[in-house]
């Protein structure tokens, strides 16, 4: 049969207390006690647990062999339990948990890496999952509830769930470190007559196709293919080709790239992006996110010439 063991927590801790200090005055200041408040919560525990924790004496508290072993094992389990209270806090508040986050586009550098930065340094118990893809595929995982929210470039088609204008990222003309454009401080539309374009067929291969049309570049001149960013970019030394990426490929490590901003009619080009999320019954994980998010201060600054 159970033993009803009439002490609580708090008369537990005060007990610990006590062994660490091993006087009772002692212990009583370190807590903040009077001497017979914590005298009743060591006796309740002794009576609780019909163990004899300490040896009284004049010179102190000395605890028994049988009291050690009982608060070794009573301090780990403090311990867990406050980490357990703490991470269901956390969870509670949205800072502890999973965020499965889709991104359309490079983010080695620019103000998506600085929004991640900053959500990560404020919620460091969050695992992020990171899915990129095209537009329509992760708004296609985020309907099917394979992701909780996306951050893809602002474009056309609808959207039944929620979304947040987020701000905008500086285009990029990526090419060979001794390409003739390579020269210019800047990259003009007009720089680029006769340039091959590489365009990757994922990321924001579909936007790049918008805007290479809307500037009136002809199919011939456009190669498209499936391969990641950093292959197309070491493509770019040995083909003479160009490549209109983002400011968050700029920090991409690849040997002998230069990237220049891209202008058109004296204003910097650049790609607009929105969150999206499905805006119902969301974890606190992901409305903590989208909190941060839009007190974020997005940053699209100049991007480096090289």
């Amino acid at each position: 049969m159970m033993r009803d063991c009439s002490f609580s927590i708090r008369d537990l801790r005060r007990t610990i207390a006590l062994a660490e200090h091993r006087s009772f005055r002692r212990a009583a200041l370190a807590l903040g006690l009077d001497q017979a408040t914590l005298t009743r919560a060591v006796t309740a525990l002794e009576h609780g647990t019909r163990i004899r924790i300490f040896e009284r004496s004049q010179k102190g508290a000395q605890v028994t062999e049988e009291g050690a072993e009982f608060l070794t094992i009573a301090a780990g389990v403090l311990v867990s339990m406050d980490q357990a209270m703490t991470r269901l806090r956390l969870r509670h508040r949205g800072e502890a948990g999973t965020l499965r986050l889709g991104v359309q586009t490079s983010f080695a550098a620019g103000p998506i890496a600085g929004l991640l930065a900053h959500y990560e340094a404020a919620c460091p118990e969050v695992e992020i999952q990171l899915t990129d893809d095209a537009r329509d595929g992760l708004l296609s995982d985020l309907a099917a509830a394979r992701l909780d929210a996306v951050i893809v470039a602002s474009g056309q088609g609808g959207w039944p769930g929620a979304r947040a204008i987020l701000g905008r990222e500086r285009l990029l003309v990526a090419m060979a470190a001794d390409h003739p454009l390579a020269r210019r401080e800047i990259v003009t539309w007009e720089a680029l007559a006769g340039c091959v374009f590489l365009v990757p067929s994922k990321e924001a291969g579909a936007e790049m196709l918008h805007l290479l049309a809307r500037h009136g570049v002809a199919s011939d001149r456009i190669a498209l293919h499936d391969a990641g960013i950093d292959r197309l970019l070491a493509m770019l030394r040995w083909r003479g080709s160009v490549m209109i990426v983002t400011q968050g490929t700029a920090g991409l490590t690849v040997e002998g790239t230069a990237y220049r901003p891209l202008f058109a009619d004296g204003e910097a080009e650049a790609l607009r992006y929105t969150l999206f999320w499905r805006g119902h019954e969301e974890s606190p994980v992901v409305t903590r996110f989208v909190e941060l998010v839009r007190g974020y201060g997005w940053d699209d600054a100049s991007p480096p010439g090289a």
